[in-house]
C-alpha cells in the first residue's frame, strides 16, 4: 500500500480547529485489512482514504520545508477524501466534510514510522450501531465515549484504546432483540442486549431486532447458587411455554455441586442428574386411568475439540503458535465458561534451524476445566516455515599478486559480502549453524559497467564481463549482478556486491584507478612482460548509482582528473621504469616486444591529465633493418573516452585509441612520441649527406600516439628519435612538430588533428587498434588535418645530434628541405595552410590535401611530389635503405608505392605563389577543385651519391666529416609539377602545369584540370555577332564550372532562328560548356511564317492562307471576287494593305518583314465603293473669352468607306491650346452618340455620315500674391493679382520679380535687407526655381490638372548678418601666439552672399574667404544667409604650438546660433535672426 505525503514545515503555528490537541502527537491513521485509512473529522463523521489518496498539505500558508527537519518539527498534514457511511455509501455533505481538507498535527519522527511501515498505533476506536430495522428499537452505549452522541444521529462513537465498551439494545413493543451482527463479516458477536467488551479495534455494528410472533405464555427460570460465593450458575430467563431450557452450575475451588431445590426448598435433583417430573393432574380419560412415573435425565459433559490455529514464521526465527480454535460449543456458549485457556501450551514439532517445511502444532488441553465441557486435543493446526528473504552486500577488495584467481565462491566470505535479513531484523545469521557461503552455486557474471552502458566485445573497449567460475583478468571495479544460493531456506531478493581488483599502487598500498587518482604521488600501474600475452590491464568502470564511502572517489559524471603533483606510470618492466638507458637502448635490439601494462580508457570516461602521465617503453636504436628507436617492451593507454591534458604525456610505449577515443592537448600540454627512422645510415654517412645540404633520412613514422589527438593553440607535441652508429647512441634532442617558432607547425588559430592509419590500405590490419599490435611498421601514417576555420603555418625545425666531440644541428630551410613520409596533411573546410619557411619533398604513401572550402598557400618555398619512378630512379645510391623496386617481402621493401600527391576537393583552393615552386602530380578528387601557380612548375632536387663508408673511415675522415669538409656527392634532378589536363572539350591528357590558375572536371569517371582562361573562334555560318559579320574571336576567363554555354553570345541572323553553338562544323555536337580554346559553329533555322488574307465582306469569298519561310519574298493572291454588291452599292477591289484600317499604301508581295510577333503576315483586302461626311458640330460660340475671343467652327469633310481615318487627317482646334489669353483647352472629338470617350481614329467600319463634336476643357487661371511691406518691414498682409492668363498641360513662362509688369501690369520692388528666393505654387502645381542667376531668380508652375485659379505666392525672406570674430590668443612660458579662422564652410544648398548683392548657392564646399589675422589685430569676417534655410556654417581655427606643446582654440560666444563642438573644426547652426560668433 502506497500513500504518498508531503512533508511542509510552518511558517507560523496555525489553530487545530476541534481536533484534540495531545501533549505530544495526534494519531489518526491506522491500517485495516480492507486496504482503507481511516479518521475522523471534527463532527465526528468518518472520512475514507483509499490507497489512492494522497496525504496533502493544505493551508495557504503553510511552505515546502526546504530548511532542514528535525524529528521533532511540529508539522500539519492535510487530507482530502469522502465520507463513507458503513450502509449509506458517500453522505452529501451531511457532516459538510466531502470533497474536504482535514487538518491535523503530527511529528515528522511519526510521518516518518507511518511512511516505513504503512501504519501507526492507533490512541482512539470508533464504534458505529445501526439498528435494523430502524423501527425495531434503540442501541446505544452506556461506557465513557470520547466524542458524545449529539451530532451523529445516535450511530457513532469514539473510544481511547483498551477501555471498557459497554452497549444496550432495546427494543420497541411488537419487537425482541435477536443479537449484535458485525456489518463488514455479518458474524454474530452476541445475543446479550447489554454486551460489554474491552476496545481493540473500530467495530461497526447492527443490533438486529425481530418483529414478535403471536403472545406466548411466558414462564420466569430464576436460578442462585447457595451460599452466592461458592460458584455462578446459569440459564435464568423468561422462557415460553412448552419449551425446554437448560440450567447450569459450577462450583469454585473449594466447593463441589449437591443437588438443586425449588422454591419449596424441595430437592429436585443432585449430581447434575435433574429429575423429570410427570404432572398427570391434568389427565383425564372415561376408559383409563393414570399412574405418574417420574424419570431421570442425566446430562454428560459435552466434548470440546481444541486446535491450534494455523501459523507462518520465517526461518530463523524461534517456534511459536498464533493461538486455537475451540469447537463444540452450545447453547450459544463461548470460551468464558473455560477456565485455564491462559495458560495454554502447544506441543511443535519443529526447532529453529531446521530446514523450512509444515510442521504440526498440539495445544496441551490438561489444564482446562469446565462444568459442561471436557476437551481433547486435535493436531491438526499447521506451522508453515517460509523461505527467509535476505541481503547480500558488500565490496570484496583483491590485490593484484600476480597470480591467477577465480571468480568463484570462495572470494565471498563474511569479511567480504554480508548476508542480512532486512525484513527480519530480529534474526541473527550469525547464529546459523552453518556457513552459507558454501551454498553460492552461481553468481551471474562480474562487469565493470552496467549494462545500458555498452557491451564487453573485446578487451580493447575497457567493458569486461566475467562468467561465475572464470577468471578475473583485468583491474576494475565490478559489479556482482546475481548469486544464486543453493539453499531452499533461503530466498536471496537482492545482491548489491562489488569486487575491487586493485592493480594500481601508490606506494605499497593498491588501488583501482578511480581510488588512486585520489592519491598524491606517483600511481604505478601492475603489468608483466613474460610472454606476448601476459599484460595486466587496467580499466576504469563505468557503473551507475555507486554510494557509500567505498565509493567516495567514483565520479558519476565519470570526469577524472590525475593532479598537478601527481604521475601515472605505466612502465615497461617490473624495474618501475618509463624509458631504458642510452646503453641499455643500444643492448635491447634483440628484446621481445611484449606489453608489460594496459591502462583502458571506456567511452564517455574523461581524463584529465593535469601531472604527468608517463606510457612506458624499451627502446632500441638498432635492428636487423637498421630500424632506429625501435620499442620493445611497453605498455599502453587504450582510449576510447577522452583524455584532457593540460601539463604532459610522454608515450615512451603506445598510446592507441578507437575511433570515439580523442586526446585533447589543451594550450598548456605537451605530448612526446617517438619518432623511428628506417633509413638511417651509419653516423659518418648520415653527417656526409648533411654536408651536402640533403636530410639525412627520408622514411620514418611518429605515431606511438596513434589515438586520435587534437592539438590546440598554445601546445606542444614533440618526437624523440633514437640513433645509432658503430653500437653507440647518438642522443637527440626532441623535435618539435606542432608548436610555437622552432615546430614543424605553429597554429595561429583553432587546432590540428592527429591521427594515425593502418599499414597498407590495401589489405587488413588490426595493429593500431588492438593491444598488442605495433604502431611502427613501414606503411603506418599520420594523418594531420587542421581543425575548422584553423590557420597554420610552418616553422624551420632543428634535429640535434651529439656525437662523439661534436654536436650536429641539422636544421630545414627554404635550401634544405624536410622529407614528408608517411604523412598526409589535410586542410579541410575553412582551414589555412601557409608553407613559407621550409621546403619538403613529399615520398610516396605521403600527401597533400585540401578539402572542400580549404586553403594552401606555398609562397618562398619548394614543395616537390615524388613519383614512384622519381624514387625509383634515385636508388643508384647503394646506401639507400628504403628500396622501391625491390620485390614485396624483402626488408627493405617500401610498403607504400603509392605517388605522392597534391589533390585538392571541389571547392578547395591552393595557390603557389609567384617566389614559389612546385612539382610533382596534383589531382583533384571532383569538379570545382581550384589550383592557382604563380610561380614555377618544377622543382630541382639534391640526390647524394658517393660517400665514405662508416666502415673504413678513419679517424681523420670522421674529423673532416664532422667539420663538414667531407661531404657526399650529389647530382641535381628537376621535377615539373603535371596532371590530367584538358585538350578539348571531352578529352584530356597527362600535362605538365604551368603558370594559371586551374579548375576541375569531370570527364567520364576521371577528374581533370582546365585552365581558367580560352580563347574562343565564333563562326557565324552568316549571322552578326555583337554587330560584326563574319568570324570573330574571344578571350573569355572561365569559372570553376566551366564556361556554361547559356552564358556564351547569341548571334543574329534575320528571319532564322538560333539552335546554339556547336563544336564541330557539322553542326553534330553542341557545345555544352567550354573548358578550353576552341572554335564554336552557329546553327540556324528559318522561321515559318503564315500568310493569313482578311476580307471586309462575306460577299468577298476567302482565300487559302499562303506561307513563306525565312528571307523569302512572296507575292499576294488575288482575289476570286473582284467586283460585289453589298446593300445595293458596288464595291471593286482596290488592293492588299497591312492594316485593317486600309492605311497606307498598298502592297502587292510579303516577306518576313511583315509578320508579327506570332510569325503571321495578315494582309486586308480593301474594296473601293460609296463615302461618308464628316460633320463637325457643337458650334463654339458660346466659348467667349473676357476679350470676346471665339473659336472657328471646322468644315466637314468626306472619306472613302471601308478605310480607317487617322486623327492627324481630322479637323483641329489644337491652335487653341498655347494661347494663355484662351480659357479653354481644346482635348479632341467625341462622337456625337459617345461624349465621354476622345477619339484618336475613325475605323474602317463607318458606313454612315456622322457627327464629331469639340471636347473643351477650363484652363487654370494665373493668381500672383505678393506680401505687403511698410517702413521697410514685414507686415504680414498679402495682395493677390489676377493675371488674366490660362493654363493647362503645360509650364508657364519663367516669372521672376523683375518681369511681373508682363504678367500683372504693374512692378515690384524688394525691399532692402530682403531677397527674393522664388514662387511658391498652391496645391497641385510643381513649382521649379531657377537659380542659375542669384541675382534674377524665376519659377516655372507645372500645369498637369484642371483647377480654376493657379496661385503663386512670392517667396521674399529676410536677409541675416552673420559676422565672425577672433580676437583668441594663447601665453606660454612668455610666448603669445594668435589664433586665427582659417576657414568658413557654408553647408550645401544654402545661399549666401559677402555683399548683399551678388549671391551665390553652396554645393557644401562654398567658402567665405577668411582673410587673414594680421598678428595680434582682431580678424573679422562678415557675410549674409537667408533666414529660414536652415544654414549652417563650418569654421576651422588653427592651433598654435609653443615649446613643442600645441594649445586649442577656446570656446566661441554665440548669439543667436548653436553648437556643441569644443574643439576645431565647429559647427554652428544659425537661428532666424543676425548671429554673432566670437572667440576672445
Amino acid at each position: 500500500m502506497e500513500c504518498n505525503i508531503k512533508i511542509v514545515k510552518l511558517k507560523q503555528v496555525l489553530p487545530l480547529g476541534t481536533f484534540p490537541k495531545r501533549e505530544h502527537n495526534v494519531r489518526f491513521f491506522y491500517h485495516r485489512t480492507d486496504g482503507c485509512y481511516y479518521m475522523y473529522d471534527e463532527k465526528g463523521c468518518e472520512i475514507n482514504l483509499t490507497t489512492d489518496g494522497n496525504i496533502i498539505a493544505i493551508d495557504r500558508e503553510l511552505i515546502v520545508g526546504s530548511e532542514s527537519l528535525t524529528d521533532d518539527t511540529l508539522v500539519c498534514i492535510g487530507l482530502k477524501a469522502n465520507y463513507v457511511h458503513p450502509s449509506r455509501g458517500i453522505r452529501n455533505n451531511t457532516c459538510g466534510c466531502q470533497d474536504t481538507y482535514i487538518r491535523a498535527w503530527t511529528y515528522i519522527k511519526d510521518l516518518q514510522d507511518f511512511m516505513q511501515s504503512g501504519h501507526i498505533e492507533r490512541d482512539y476506536y470508533r464504534v458505529t450501531l445501526v439498528p435494523s430495522p430502524e423501527e425495531g428499537g434503540i442501541v446505544g452505549c452506556s461506557g465513557s465515549a470520547i466524542v458524545p452522541d449529539e451530532n451523529s444521529d445516535g450511530f457513532r462513537f469514539q473510544f481511547e484504546a483498551g477501555s471498557r465498551v459497554e452497549l444496550y439494545a432495546k427494543p420497541v413493543q411488537g419487537y425482541h432483540f435477536k443479537g449484535w451482527k458485525e456489518f463488514h463479516t455479518n458474524e454474530i458477536m452476541s445475543i446479550s442486549p447489554n454486551w460489554s467488551f474491552t476496545i481493540k479495534k473500530d467495530m461497526d455494528l447492527i443490533g438486529v431486532f425481530e418483529k414478535d410472533e403471536a403472545p406466548i405464555e411466558q414462564f420466569y427460570i430464576n436460578v442462585n447458587a447457595d451460599p452466592a460465593n461458592a460458584g455462578y450458575v446459569v440459564g435464568a430467563g423468561t422462557f415460553p411455554k412448552g419449551t425446554r431450557h437448560s440450567i447450569t452450575a459450577a462450583a469454585i475451588q473449594g466447593y463441589h455441586f449437591t443437588h438443586w431445590t425449588d422454591s419449596l426448598n424441595r430437592i429436585v435433583s443432585t449430581n447434575l442428574q435433574y429429575d423429570i417430573i410427570v404432572d398427570i393432574s391434568g389427565l383425564s380419560s372415561s376408559n383409563y386411568s393414570f399412574t405418574a412415573v417420574n424419570g431421570k435425565l442425566t446430562v454428560n459433559k459435552k466434548e470440546l475439540t481444541v486446535t491450534a490455529k494455523n501459523h507462518e514464521i520465517t526461518y530463523g526465527e524461534e517456534p511459536s503458535a498464533n493461538g486455537y480454535t475451540i469447537n463444540g460449543f452450545v447453547n450459544n456458549e463461548n470460551e468464558s465458561v473455560i477456565k485455564g485457556l491462559e495458560n495454554i501450551t502447544y506441543i511443535i514439532d519443529y526447532s529453529q534451524w531446521e530446514d523450512i517445511g509444515k510442521f504440526s502444532i498440539t495445544p496441551k488441553v490438561d489444564g482446562l476445566s469446565a462444568v459442561n465441557y471436557s476437551f481433547k486435543a486435535n493436531s491438526d493446526g499447521i506451522l508453515k516455515v517460509k523461505q527467509l528473504n535476505i541481503h547480500l552486500s558488500g565490496i570484496i577488495e583483491r590485490d593484484y599478486d600476480g597470480s591467477e584467481f577465480l571468480f568463484d565462491k570462495n572470494l565471498f566470505t563474511t569479511a567480504t559480502a554480508t548476508f542480512t535479513a532486512p525484513q527480519n531484523p530480529g534474526i541473527d545469521l550469525k547464529k546459523l549453524p552453518y556457513d552459507i557461503y558454501q551454498y553460492i552455486s552461481n553468481a551471474g557474471n562480474a562487469q565493470n559497467f552496467d549494462s545500458a552502458n555498452g557491451i564487453a566485445v573485446t578487451p580493447e573497449n575497457g567493458l569486461f564481463s566475467y562468467a561465475f567460475g572464470k577468471p578475473i583478468e583485468a583491474g576494475s571495479t565490478y559489479k556482482v549482478d546475481k548469486v544464486t544460493l543453493n539453499n531452499k531456506n533461503f530466498n536471496l531478493t537482492k545482491t548489491e556486491v562489488y569486487l575491487k581488483y586493485k592493480t594500481a599502487k601508490v606506494g605499497d598500498k593498491f588501488y583501482t584507478i578511480e581510488d588512486a587518482l585520489a592519491q598524491s604521488g606517483t600511481i604505478t600501474l601492475c603489468g608483466d612482460a613474460s610472454n606476448d600475452s601476459s599484460y595486466v590491464i587496467t580499466a576504469f568502470a563505468k557503473l551507475n548509482n555507486l554510494s557509500g564511502t567505498a565509493f567516495g572517489n567514483y565520479k558519476t559524471n565519470y570526469e577524472y582528473t590525475l593532479k598537478s603533483n601527481s604521475t601515472l606510470l605505466l612502465p615497461y618492466n617490473s624495474d618501475g621504469l618509463a624509458i631504458n638507458s642510452d646503453s641499455d637502448i643500444i643492448n635491447c635490439a634483440t628484446a621481445p616486444e611484449y606489453v608489460y601494462s594496459v591502462l583502458i580508457i571506456p567511452q564517455e570516461i574523461s581524463f584529465t591529465i593535469s601531472g604527468t602521465l608517463d606510457i612506458g617503453g624499451r627502446l632500441s636504436s638498432k635492428g636487423g633493418d637498421f630500424n632506429q628507436a625501435r620499442v620493445k617492451q611497453h605498455s599502453v593507454v587504450y582510449n576510447n573516452g577522452n583524455i584532457v591534458v593540460t601539463n604532459r604525456i610522454n608515450s615512451y610505449g603506445y598510446l592507441k585509441g578507437a575511433n570515439d577515443g580523442l586526446v585533447e592537448l589543451q594550450s598548456t600540454a605537451t605530448a612526446l612520441d617517438i619518432m623511428r627512422v628506417y633509413d638511417w645510415l651509419a653516423g659518418t654517412e648520415a653527417i656526409q649527406i648533411h654536408n651536402a645540404d640533403i636530410f639525412p633520412f627520408k622514411s620514418y613514422s611518429i605515431h606511438n600516439i596513434s589515438c586520435k589527438t587534437k592539438i590546440t593553440k598554445g601546445a606542444q607535441y614533440l618526437a624523440k628519435a633514437a640513433l645509432n652508429v658503430q653500437n653507440m647512441l647518438l642522443p637527440s634532442d626532441p623535435i618539435t612538430i606542432v608548436g610555437a617558432s622552432g615546430s614543424m607547425f605553429t597554429v595561429e588559430s583553432g587546432y590540428i588533428v592527429k591521427t594515425a592509419s593502418n599499414a597498407d590500405s590495401n589489405k587488413a590490419s588490426t595493429d593500431l587498434t588492438s593491444i598488442t599490435g605495433t604502431n611502427q611498421l613501414k606503411g603506418q601514417k599520420d594523418i594531420i588535418t587542421l581543425g575548422e576555420n584553423t590557420v597554420c603555418h610552418d616553422n624551420s625545425i632543428t634535429l640535434t645530434i651529439k656525437m662523439a666531440g661534436f654536436t650536429k644541428k641539422i636544421t630545414t630551410s627554404k635550401d634544405y628541405p624536410l622529407p614528408i613520409s608517411y604523412i598526409n596533411l589535410v586542410v579541410p573546410n575553412t582551414a589555412t595552410l601557409k608553407l613559407n619557411a621550409v621546403s619538403y619533398l613529399f615520398y610516396l604513401g605521403s600527401s597533400l590535401k585540401v578539402e572542400t572550402g580549404g586553403n594552401l598557400v606555398v609562397e618562398k618555398v619548394s614543395v616537390a611530389f615524388y613519383t614512384l619512378n622519381d624514387c625509383i630512379s634515385d636508388e643508384n645510391w647503394e646506401k639507400n635503405r628504403v628500396k622501391y623496386a625491390t620485390a614485396e617481402g624483402t626488408n627493405d621493401y617500401a610498403v607504400d608505392r603509392t605517388d605522392a600527391k597534391l589533390s585538392i576537393d571541389a571547392g578547395g583552393t591552393a595557390t603557389i605563389k609567384s617566389n614559389a615552386s612546385i612539382s610533382g602530380c596534383i589531382t583533384a578528387t571532383n569538379s570545382q577543385a581550384q589550383l592557382i601557380i604563380n610561380s614555377s612548375t618544377s622543382v630541382t632536387v639534391k640526390v647524394p651519391t658517393d660517400l665514405i663508408a662508416h666502415n673504413v673511415a678513419n679517424d681523420i675522415d670522421k674529423g673532416l666529416i664532422a667539420t663538414g669538409i667531407i661531404k657526399a656527392s650529389k647530382i641535381e634532378k628537376t621535377y615539373t609539377a603535371f596532371g590530367d589536363i584538358m585538350t578539348s572539350q571531352n578529352s584530356y591528357t597527362q600535362r605538365d602545369l604551368n603558370a594559371g590558375t586551374y579548375y576541375s572536371t569531370k570527364i567520364d569517371s576521371d577528374y581533370v584540370w582546365f585552365k581558367n582562361s580560352a580563347t574562343i573562334t565564333y563562326h557565324t555560318n552568316g549571322g552578326t555577332l555583337n554587330g560584326t559579320s563574319g568570324n570573330t574571336t574571344q578571350n573569355i576567363t572561365l569559372p570553376s564550372g566551366g564556361y556554361i554555354s547559356s552564358n556564351l553570345p547569341k548571334p543574329t541572323l534575320p528571319y532564322y532562328e538560333f539552335n546554339g553553338w556547336y563544336y564541330d562544323s557539322a553542326l553534330t555536337q553542341k557545345a555544352t560548356a567550354i573548358f578550353a580554346s576552341c572554335d564554336l559553329y552557329a546553327k540556324w533555322t528559318p522561321i515559318q511564317y503564315t500568310i493569313v488574307y482578311n476580307f471586309p465582306y462575306d460577299e468577298c469569298g476567302t482565300l487559302v492562307n499562303d506561307s513563306l519561310s525565312g528571307t523569302e519574298v512572296k507575292t499576294l493572291a488575288t482575289p476570286r471576287q473582284q467586283t460585289i454588291t453589298v446593300d445595293g452599292t458596288e464595291y471593286t477591289f482596290s488592293g492588299w494593305y497591312l492594316n485593317s484600317d486600309r492605311t497606307g499604301d498598298s502592297i502587292t508581295e510579303v516577306s518576313a518583314v511583315n509578320a508579327n510577333k506570332q510569325n503571321k503576315i495578315n494582309v486586308y483586302a480593301f474594296y473601293r465603293g460609296g463615302t461618308y461626311t464628316v460633320n463637325y458640330e457643337e458650334d463654339p460660340e458660346n466659348l467667349l473669352h473676357n476679350n470676346n475671343l471665339t473659336a472657328k467652327k471646322p468644315e466637314s469633310q468626306t472619306f472613302d468607306k471601308g478605310m480607317a481615318v487617322s486623327q492627324s487627317e481630322l479637323q483641329s482646334l489644337n491652335s487653341y491650346n498655347d494661347k494663355t489669353s484662351f480659357m479653354f483647352y481644346f482635348a479632341g472629338w467625341y462622337l456625337s452618340t459617345n461624349s465621354s470617350k476622345i477619339i484618336t481614329s475613325l475605323p474602317s467600319t463607318i458606313d454612315d455620315d456622322i457627327t464629331l463634336c469639340a471636347k473643351w476643357i477650363k484652363k487654370a487661371q494665373l493668381k500672383i500674391e505678393l506680401p505687403v511691406f511698410e517702413n521697410g518691414n514685414r507686415t504680414g498682409n498679402t495682395t493677390i493679382y489676377d493675371t488674366h492668363k490660362y493654363f493647362y498641360k503645360q509650364k508657364t513662362d519663367p516669372i521672376g520679380i523683375k518681369n511681373l509688369l508682363t504678367y500683372i501690369g504693374a512692378g515690384y520692388t524688394v525691399p532692402e535687407n530682403y531677397k527674393f528666393i522664388g514662387f511658391n505654387a498652391s496645391s497641385g502645381f510643381t513649382a521649379t526655381q531657377d537659380y542659375s542667376d542669384m541675382n534674377n531668380i524665376t519659377t516655372r508652375i507645372e500645369v498637369g490638372a484642371t483647377s480654376d485659379v493657379l496661385t503663386i505666392t512670392a517667396d521674399i525672406r529676410k536677409i541675416l548678418t552673420v559676422t565672425l570674430t577672433m580676437d583668441a590668443k594663447h601665453k606660454y612660458f612668455g610666448q603669445t601666439k594668435y589664433f586665427k579662422i582659417t576657414q568658413v564652410i557654408i553647408s550645401s544648398n544654402s545661399m549666401y552672399s559677402t555683399d548683399k548683392s551678388n549671391w551665390l548657392m553652396s554645393n557644401g564646399s562654398g567658402s567665405v574667404s577668411a582673410g587673414d589675422r594680421n598678428g595680434s589685430a582682431t580678424q573679422k569676417i562678415t557675410f549674409y544667409l537667408i533666414e529660414g534655410t536652415n544654414a549652417n556654417i563650418t569654421v576651422t581655427v588653427d592651433s598654435v604650438t609653443i615649446a613643442a606643446i600645441t594649445f586649442y582654440p577656446p570656446t566661441p560666444q554665440v548669439n543667436n546660433c548653436t553648437t556643441s563642438d569644443k574643439k576645431s573644426p565647429f559647427r554652428f547652426i544659425i537661428g532666424d535672426n543676425d548671429a554673432t560668433i566670437s572667440w576672445t
